[in-house]
């Protein structure tokens, strides 16, 4: 993976991390976004390299610097087409608000949005070039 890629670590299993990952991809028009499972081999060793804790639902890796929570999120929306990277101007917004956010609904997803069996890789053959094992 290239400097210029920006990883996106998402779990799994989670349906609605699954068409995150699906909506962040269409509105990639540059290619910047590189998704893995963090149940997956890249996921799992970089998690395990960086010494990050695998309970975050996404983790985003971007000019050598990991992002948890809120800012994982803001960062992948930073790198979108137009006009998504407006959405950016939500760092503004104190961190303990974006993350206490971004807890109720990580917490909840599974209950809210559901939980996959099958890893989220078997996706639509127009972004597989964006997954990584």
């Amino acid at each position: 993976m290239s400097d210029d890629h920006v990883l996106v670590l998402v779990d799994g299993h989670c349906s609605l991390c699954k068409g995150w990952t699906h909506w962040a991809a269409r509105r990639d028009a540059e290619d910047h976004l590189r998704f893995a499972s963090q149940q997956g081999k890249t996921g799992k060793q970089y998690l395990e390299d960086a010494g990050i804790d695998s309970n975050q639902s996404v983790i985003v890796v971007a000019d050598g610097r990991s992002y948890t929570r809120s800012r994982a999120v803001l960062e992948v929306v930073r790198v979108l087409s137009w006009p998504w990277p407006i959405v950016y101007a939500a760092i503004l917004i104190p961190c303990f608000i974006r993350d206490w956010m971004y807890v109720v609904i990580s917490s909840h997803r599974y209950q809210w949005f559901g939980r996959v069996e099958n890893d989220f890789c078997e996706v639509n053959s127009d972004i597989d070039h964006m997954i990584l094992d």
